[in-house]
């Protein structure tokens, strides 16, 4: 299976970019735990950093497509059916 390097490439860049928003959906969890540390510590309340928009569910099954093409491509790869 012949496939282009670039192309590749692109595909991990897709998980990547996947990978980063599931963390910054959870960086609420983060900020409610560092907000209990600064009010506890300084007894003010902790100003919550300003959120962007997340990306769509119809942006992210894009990116996870992406990473099932690159399973595929790295399992049909001939060094792993040796």
């Amino acid at each position: 299976m012949k496939t282009d390097l670039f192309a590749i490439f692109c595909l991990g860049v897709d998980y990547g970019q996947l990978i980063m928003e599931e963390e910054r959906d959870n960086e609420d969890i983060f900020d409610g735990f560092q907000g209990y540390l600064v009010d506890r510590k300084y007894g003010t309340p902790f100003q919550v950093a300003p959120r962007r928009q997340p990306h769509s569910e119809k942006w992210r099954e894009a990116k996870r497509e992406s990473y099932k093409k690159f399973l595929e491509i790295i399992n049909a790869s001939p060094q792993r059916q040796r």
